[in-house]
């Protein structure tokens, strides 16, 4: 059974949480293989690098096809594709752009600036340093992935194909588990995938993002009610505490005057 998992939007946070969630739904249904369907216009440098970790860990082999057409591997996108034991694409989609960009505030003084410059220069070298890594562990063209660090290269998929970035490009995940049939993965999981005929079972990215973590959907209107009679509970409990404290205090001034009375008689 090969597992497939859309992959779409920002790298951040939640996109590792969803990641980690695949490998682990794909494990636990003895997956043969993890696709990966990808469309990114990059994100978090500390995510992707999370999320690359978890691609390598994985116990199954994980494709990372860029699909559908139209989509994209940008910026944070290139490591992710790079990192996967199959990188594929679908026709008419495109990768790259994978400069490092300061977020931070403008430098206000020379120092800041010159600060500035030498935090782009080490995070633009890591980059360069990562994606050749990641490139040469799987007999990928290293020297067009430093291009998409160094220089914003982007390239289409025919053009990744050509170029040795990729490894295949399929119209749809049918074609490319029959294309991928006898495929010989390099790296850490070396082996010779059998993926004609396998089953291919689809899961929601919502159901992945939520997977045994116990979070509720902020959009759910269940969880909504039980967060609202919660807060509601609790606050009536705050008055009812408040109320008795006050009822007890008139009481006990009520005994003591009583007491007064009684001794002045």
């Amino acid at each position: 059974m090969a597992y497939s998992v859309p992959l779409a939007g920002e790298v951040d946070a939640a996109s590792l949480h969803a990641l980690q969630g695949a490998i682990d739904d794909a494990r636990r249904q003895h997956a043969a293989v993890l696709i990966l369907r990808l469309d990114t216009p990059g994100g978090a440098g500390s995510s992707m690098r999370a999320m690359v970790k978890a691609i390598a860990a994985a116990p199954m082999p994980v494709i990372v096809y860029v699909h559908p057409r139209g989509a994209s591997a940008d910026s944070a996108g290139v490591p992710l594709v790079l990192a996967a034991d199959v990188a594929a694409m679908a026709p008419q989609t495109n990768i790259g752009s994978a400069t490092p960009v300061w977020a931070g505030p403008p430098p206000r003084t020379s120092s800041e600036e010159q600060t500035l410059r030498d935090l782009r220069r080490k995070s633009l070298n890591s980059g360069v340093a990562l994606v050749r890594a990641l490139a040469e562990d799987h007999g990928r063209n290293a020297d067009l992935a430093e291009r998409m660090v160094r220089d914003a290269a982007n390239v289409t998929a025919l053009q990744a194909r050509k170029a040795g970035l990729i490894d295949i490009v399929a119209p749809n995940e049918r074609a490319l588990l029959r294309s991928l049939d006898g495929f010989h993965v390099k790296g850490a999981k070396a082996q010779r995938l059998q993926t004609s005929g396998l089953e291919i079972r689809h899961a929601a990215a919502a159901d992945v993002a939520l997977l045994d973590t116990g979070a509720a959907d902020p959009l759910d209107e269940t969880s909504w009610w039980r967060s609202f009679a919660l807060v509601f509970g609790m606050s009536g409990l705050i008055v009812l505490a408040f109320w008795g404290t006050r009822r007890g205090r008139y009481a006990l001034r009520r005994r003591r005057r009583r007491r007064a009375k009684l001794r002045q008689r």
